[in-house]
C-alpha cells in the first residue's frame, strides 16, 4: 500500500512540474495495457533527432529517435534498429530520453509511426537485472503466450504474446468500453467500436494494418463521419 502511495505521489507531483501533460495511469499492468501496446521492447537509445514536418506526422511528435533493441517483450521485430517518435518535452508529454540510455519502452502507432510518451508505462532501466521492473512477472508471461485470456479489463486470444481475431475491453464496472478485430501480426485490422456507459455506440473506427484510416462519431446515434 505504501508502495502504490508513493507511485501515485510521485506521478502527481510529477504531473504538477508539467502542467501541460495529464496522464490518467494505472498502477498494475493489466490485459488491456498489454493489448493496445504495439510493441514493448527492452531498448538503448542511439541517436536523437529534431522530426521534419515532412515526414508527415503529428506535430506534437517532433523528436526522432533511433533504438536499438535489446529484448522484445511483445511484438514483431523487422530490424534491430528502430526509429520511434516522441514529444520535445515532458510538458508536451514527452520522455526524457538521451543517447546511450537504456529504455522499458511502450510502443503505440500514431498517424502510423511508433511513438511513446509520459503518459505510457515506459521506464528508464535502472540495472542489468529485470528485478526492478514491477511489471516483469505479467509481460514476461505473456511475451509468448499462446491461448484465451480473460481478466476484468479485457479478453480475447494471445498467440504468441500477440491479441489475434476479435478482443474486448471493460472498464472498472464492467462495462463494455470497446471491440474489434486484430490481425495475425497483432494489430488492428477492421472496425473497432466504442461505447458509452449506456451501452450506445460512440465512435466506430476503420483500420488497415494497425493505421487508422477512418472514423465515425455518433452524436444522438447519429453519426459524423471524419477522414481520420
Amino acid at each position: 500500500m505504501k508502495q502504490c502511495l508513493l507511485v501515485l505521489f510521485i506521478i502527481i507531483g510529477y504531473s504538477l512540474n508539467v502542467s501541460a501533460c495529464s496522464c490518467v495511469y494505472k498502477i498494475d499492468i493489466d490485459l488491456w495495457q498489454f493489448v493496445k501496446y504495439e510493441m514493448i521492447v527492452k531498448a538503448t537509445i542511439v541517436d536523437i533527432s529534431e522530426a521534419e514536418r515532412t515526414e508527415g506526422i503529428h506535430q506534437l511528435y517532433d523528436k526522432k529517435v533511433a533504438i536499438e533493441i535489446g529484448k522484445v517483450f511483445k511484438g514483431k521485430l523487422e530490424s534491430e534498429r528502430l526509429t520511434i517518435y516522441s514529444s520535445l518535452d515532458g510538458a508536451a508529454c514527452g520522455l526524457p530520453l538521451e543517447v546511450g540510455q537504456k529504455w522499458l519502452l511502450y510502443l503505440y502507432r500514431f498517424d502510423g509511426k511508433l511513438s511513446t510518451g509520459l503518459c505510457t508505462r515506459s521506464q528508464r532501466v535502472k540495472s542489468k537485472k529485470f528485478d526492478w521492473c514491477a511489471d516483469k512477472k505479467f509481460i514476461e508471461h505473456y511475451s509468448c503466450f499462446t491461448g484465451l485470456v480473460e481478466d476484468e479489463s479485457a479478453k480475447g486470444e494471445l498467440v504468441n504474446g500477440l491479441p489475434v481475431g476479435e478482443w474486448e475491453f471493460y472498464s472498472m464496472r464492467g462495462n463494455l468500453l470497446s471491440k474489434g478485430i486484430y490481425n495475425t501480426d497483432g494489430k488492428k485490422h477492421g472496425e473497432f467500436i466504442s461505447y458509452n456507459t449506456e451501452g450506445k455506440v460512440m465512435a466506430r473506427y476503420i483500420y488497415e494494418d494497425g493505421v487508422l484510416i477512418k472514423t465515425t462519431s455518433y452524436r444522438e446515434d447519429r453519426p459524423i463521419e471524419n477522414d481520420r
